[in-house]
């Protein structure tokens, strides 16, 4: 009939609402404002060390790696998590009640689901590949790399494939019946073994660097300096534990997207922090490399000045030497005089 009303699919409800619920719990929500306002400041803390990282790749060590590429698409990938983040939280659906948003809205949401692991592995792996370049003389840490970077790649690109699978619609199937059918729900059960290997990984990241440092031989105070270069990794741990804490809290709960603000949260604070432990050592490196030129441009300096005085103290000794030789009439004595004078001068302007 031509009066018949074409209902389109993604304009229903995402899902239904919990019976005796007050108006003000059926329509609260988070303010995802503050939250992205933070992830910024994440983001842009890890932009400028990344920055500081490309620069002393490029113009003082001389040379770049596959390390750098991974770490630069992973910085990519943080970038855009956080904008969609952004999005999602501020105009929604992220932080809503899944009753009060469409499943079009729902469907948006969930597509950074798969591109949340691709980042997170490249992130990885360029963490891996820098700790090769650094450690590769100790045999174990080599060996330990290599297998830590094959057994995350493998299984972060896996989890992007199965999740894309289960996300994708079948042939002559809507993208509404689709998501409201049993293979998209699997993306949920998947959560938490993928958040507990991730946190596993991590923990491994956090390990290898400071089991190498402890077989260094350096002086004490450098050897702590690496240490607290490498324990920024904890960090990163902190927020995939944190992660994983929300995911096992909240799972079954229908509610998704109003009790997986937090987790999305800390997954993109986990991005960020990635790109800040695959770069703190390189900035440790350039600091280091400008202290040295700063110190060398000082010296440059200062040796005007110096010889400025050291002509002063000439001219001071010879005039105490005529001095001594009108008053006393004795050259010899007045010349061992002299000598001991010049020395202590000399200390002096040392100290």
């Amino acid at each position: 009939m031509s009066g018949a009303v074409h209902l389109n699919p993604l304009a229903a409800a995402a899902g239904k609402s919990p019976p005796g619920l007050s108006r003000q719990e059926r329509f609260s929500s988070y303010d995802g404002t503050a939250m992205t306002a933070v992830l910024g400041v994440f983001v842009g803390i890890a932009f400028i060390l990344w920055s500081i990282r490309v620069y002393a790749k490029i113009f003082i060590i001389r040379r770049a790696g596959w390390d750098d590429v991974a770490c630069t698409l992973g910085l990519i990938g943080a970038l855009l998590d956080i904008v969609c983040f952004g999005i999602a939280s501020i105009r929604g659906p992220l932080g809503e009640h899944i009753w009060n948003i469409t499943l079009a809205e729902f469907i948006g949401k969930s597509s950074t689901v798969v591109t949340g692991s691709a980042t997170l592995g490249l992130i990885k792996l360029a963490i891996f590949l820098f700790y090769l370049d650094i450690f590769w003389p100790l045999n174990w840490c080599r060996w330990a790399i290599y297998t830590g970077a094959s057994l995350s790649s493998a299984f972060y690109l896996s989890m992007t494939i199965v999740q894309f699978y289960y996300m994708t619609p079948r042939p002559g199937e809507t993208i509404a019946r689709h998501f409201a059918g049993p293979l998209a729900a699997k993306v949920t059960k998947l959560s938490i073994p993928t958040s507990s290997v991730g946190l596993a990984i991590d923990i491994v990241l956090l390990i290898i660097p400071l089991r190498a440092v402890s077989q260094l031989q350096m002086a004490k105070n450098k050897k702590i300096r690496l240490y607290l270069t490498f324990l920024v990794g904890i960090m990163a741990t902190i927020g995939s534990l944190l992660s994983l804490s929300f995911k096992i809290k909240t799972y079954g709960n229908p509610d998704l997207t109003y009790h997986l603000i937090l987790v999305n949260f800390f997954i993109a604070v986990e991005m960020s922090l990635g790109v800040c432990i695959a770069s703190v050592p390189l900035v440790s490196r350039a600091v280091r490399h400008h202290q040295n030129k700063l110190s060398s441009i000082a010296d440059n300096l200062s040796s005007p000045f110096l010889r400025i005085g050291k002509t002063f103290t000439t001219r001071s000794t010879t005039s105490h030497k005529s001095s001594a030789v009108y008053e006393n009439g004795r050259e010899s004595e007045s010349n061992g005089g002299l000598v001991e004078h010049g020395m202590q001068m000399e200390l002096k302007n040392s100290v």
